[in-house]
């Protein structure tokens, strides 16, 4: 989710800018107003994701303006702001759609933790439609999207609890894969909770995600991380977190595998988290405790650029079909001309940046309901997509990890034999060669 966006609405300025103050050094967007008339334009110009009501305001009371709200948006997550007594006021508030409320006086800590709860179920509302609208995805997709090695290792990782660490550039359908991985394991009965630790400040992550400032002894009650209950609990870029809690995260989840650990009391929910570093410098920046609960392996979600013809080709094929799905306009399908081009181009991304150039490409198109070659090769001499920090390979000098093939396919060969508990024939069906074959690669290998 990009930076999530607060809406303040009160007619005391002070109130108002107590709040703001609160926000100050979030990753929120805050629009603000103390007239009450312009909460509902401001709703639709802004869609926030969150909205901070005051109950008592003239000439419109806090309630006429949530009915107006929950018009516009059935789904409008509100928090209201009551007064001291008022508790027969709380209590129509939640009746008539409120998502939480708040009596004055309130501290800072509980009005961000009351705000944060707020947006992980706002996300769990966005998130189950997402779901729903990739359960649409079919067998073949979901594997051209993340590769049919990947999807069959989430199919075989689905029936485990263990936490897991999802590693690949940026644009790899890493998401997807944790979305997947969710609904194999879990269905739609339990939550899948999303978290962009990129979007939390730093020194209040312990805080927000197990509900007490200074880390030790927090009442998870209080925090994210309870949110999650018995479903899935997804971290994105795990790496922007703090040492201190991914600390918390290894003692949090990792009690559910050793019992008593750290003091910690069990989860019940799995932890997945990504990153878009290598297993080399995620074994050395992470914190060394989480990295033991992701062993003995991580799940890596390869780039565009080492998929080869057919696998660039497939995820073409789904984007177009996507893009087709949403405008009802375009090509659905690709030539081989065109296929054959895209493997043969230097291409310099992945997910999002193939998506854009089709969308580009399908504008030199024409009426046709197939992408060409030529409606390619226009884009390409006018834009070529850029290469960026995060596909540029390394260069010997620039403290980029350069490897043989010998060592990745060692690295690789091996993750997936412990995956598959050493099971031959679940790990050749895996990586598609026969068992021979697979003995073979691992005697020349010493895997």
């Amino acid at each position: 989710m990009t930076d999530a966006r607060l809406l303040i609405v009160d007619d005391d300025p002070a109130i108002v800018a107590g709040i703001v103050a609160s926000f100050r050094t979030s990753a929120y967007q805050v629009i603000t107003t103390t007239h009450a008339e312009e909460a509902a334009a401001l709703y639709q110009a802004h869609d926030p994701h969150v909205v901070i009501l005051d109950v008592s305001m003239r000439p419109l009371d806090g309630f006429a303006v949530l009915a107006q709200l929950r018009r516009l948006d059935p789904d409008a997550c509100v928090i209201m702001l009551t007064g001291h007594d008022e508790v027969t006021v709380a209590v129509r508030a939640m009746r008539e759609g409120a998502e939480d409320y708040l009596t004055k006086p309130y501290d800072r800590e509980t009005l961000r933790l009351t705000v944060d709860k707020a947006l992980a179920h706002v996300q769990l509302v966005r998130q189950h439609r997402l779901t729903a609208a990739q359960s649409e995805l079919d067998a073949p997709s979901v594997e051209a999207l993340l590769t049919p090695p990947v999807a069959r290792l989430l199919q075989i990782l689905a029936r485990k609890r263990s936490p897991l660490l999802i590693l690949g550039e940026a644009g790899t359908a890493k998401q997807l894969a944790a979305s997947m991985l969710h609904r194999l394991a879990d269905g739609p009965w339990e939550p899948l909770l999303r978290l962009n630790a990129a979007q939390m400040a730093p020194a209040d992550a312990v805080s927000r995600l197990f509900g007490e400032p200074g880390g030790e002894g927090a009442d998870s009650e209080r925090g994210l991380v309870h949110l999650a209950r018995r479903g899935t609990m997804f971290i994105h870029l795990v790496e922007s977190l703090p040492l201190a809690a991914q600390a918390r995260l290894a003692r949090h989840f990792g009690s559910s595998h050793e019992s008593g650990r750290g003091g910690e009391l069990p989860s019940r929910a799995r932890l997945v988290v990504s990153s878009r570093l290598t297993l080399e410098e995620a074994t050395q920046q992470l914190d060394r405790d989480l990295m033991h609960l992701f062993a003995p392996m991580p799940l890596v979600v390869p780039s565009l650029r080492t998929r080869g013809r057919d696998g660039v080709a497939a995820v073409a094929r789904v984007l177009l079909r996507q893009q087709f799905a949403r405008t009802g306009a375009g090509p659905e399908r690709l030539s081989d001309e065109a296929a054959d081009m895209l493997a043969a181009l230097p291409w310099r991304g992945n997910l999002p940046e193939l998506e854009d150039f089709l969308s580009m490409a399908a504008l030199h198109n024409g009426d046709g309901d197939t992408l060409t070659a030529e409606a390619l090769r226009a884009v390409w001499r006018e834009q070529p997509p850029p290469m960026t920090p995060a596909t540029r390979p390394s260069q010997p000098g620039t403290g980029g990890v350069m490897r043989t093939l010998a060592e990745v396919e060692r690295e690789h060969v091996s993750a997936v034999m412990r995956a598959c508990d050493g099971n031959v024939s679940e790990a050749a069906r895996i990586l598609g060669i026969t068992r021979t074959t697979l003995y073979k690669r691992l005697r020349e290998l010493g895997a």
